[in-house]
């Protein structure tokens, strides 16, 4: 029995530190998304869309191990919740992987228009917020902090009126200046996806 335990542990430890590899490389990925899509990085682009790939490699491994814990082991209570939380956990950051490609995307579209003048300081502070919040989660998790994770999840409202301030500031700058509807649209895509992380 006791050899069981210890066996159940390491795996779940295993799958533990999968997780934290995934939220780590998704925020990674989500900063260099936001540099492509801010400040005109398009060399970071391709390296969005591997990276991207890559999470969903550890996404699907994490899965294929948390049914194989479940399957062979039939945790009980706490153990069993680990390796759900662990499957839900991926989902949700390779669903941010997904997003951050697509906020690199239209970065290189951004770009390639010229957006000189573009007003970026709304869109700017939502980004810092979601990539903030992100961090914020993975070290909660690493900690196993409740009250760091709760502290994010509070702070949702935050990134809802940042969304809504940056979609306000930008849709004021197109009917100001019909020569930036374009740009602004991608920025408006950006503002949506980071809305979408958050």
């Amino acid at each position: 029995m006791e050899h069981t335990l210890h066996v159940v542990d390491k795996e779940l430890d295993a799958l533990a530190a999968q997780v934290r590899e995934l939220a780590g490389e998704t925020e990674a990925l989500l900063n260099n998304a936001l540099a492509a899509a801010l400040d005109g990085k398009d060399d970071l682009v391709d390296s969005v869309v591997q990276g991207d790939q890559a999470l969903d490699q550890l996404t699907s491994s994490i899965e294929k191990a948390s049914i194989r814990l479940i399957a062979l082991r039939q945790p009980r209570a706490d153990d069993l919740r680990r390796p759900v939380a662990a499957m839900k956990i991926a989902l949700n950051l390779e669903r941010c992987g997904d997003l951050a490609k697509n906020i690199a995307k239209r970065g290189r579209v951004l770009w390639r228009l010229n957006p000189e003048g573009l007003e970026t300081g709304a869109v700017r502070r939502l980004a810092e917020k979601v990539a903030g919040a992100l961090s914020a989660l993975r070290a909660a998790y690493d900690a196993n902090d409740v009250e760091g994770v709760l502290s994010v999840w509070r702070g949702d409202a935050d990134v809802d009126a940042l969304h809504q301030a940056a979609s306000r500031q930008l849709l004021e700058m197109m009917t100001s200046s019909p020569d930036k509807v374009e740009s602004g649209m991608h920025l408006l895509f950006v503002a949506k996806n980071l809305e979408r992380i958050g």
